[in-house]
């Protein structure tokens, strides 16, 4: 039997999508952080943890609001995926956290990959929303 054209390009969707999910309700360990410029540096106006179950089993992410220094609300959504990679500035080092400990409020660094949504509930409405690579979230 063959699959049509369209239901292997859905196929192939989904598969990215879910290879790009992984556990960020603990770091992922293994890896060495990113030094490189953050590409956002933002305040966090609502931390949202998603799940639910998918064709490759159960998935959690974490959506949150953000918004830039001296905005008044949040202009900007970014998602923090299951194997996203979450770390606290402590001490002069990063210390390996969960997308969990992210509080309204906090100021994070964000690396992201260079996909952009829009019509996302993971962002305000209007708002672009980004998937994040690695997430640093400053002391107070």
């Amino acid at each position: 039997m063959r699959a049509g054209r369209h239901s292997c390009t859905r196929v192939f969707l989904l598969g990215a999508l879910l290879a790009g999910c992984g556990d960020s309700l603990s770091p992922t360990g293994g890896e060495d952080p990113r030094t490189d410029p953050a590409d956002l540096i933002v305040t966090v106006f609502r931390n949202t943890r998603e799940s639910g179950n998918f064709p490759g089993g159960p998935h959690t992410q974490y959506a949150l609001w953000v918004g830039g220094a001296g905005q008044q609300a949040p202009d900007a959504g970014v998602v923090i995926g299951e194997k996203t990679p979450v770390y606290q500035r402590a001490g002069g080092r990063l210390v390996p956290t969960g997308a969990a400990t992210i509080r309204v409020g906090h100021v994070v660094e964000v690396w992201r990959d260079r996909h952009v949504g829009f019509g996302a509930v993971q962002a305000p409405p209007g708002r672009p929303s980004y998937t994040a690579v690695q997430v640093v979230i400053r002391p107070d």
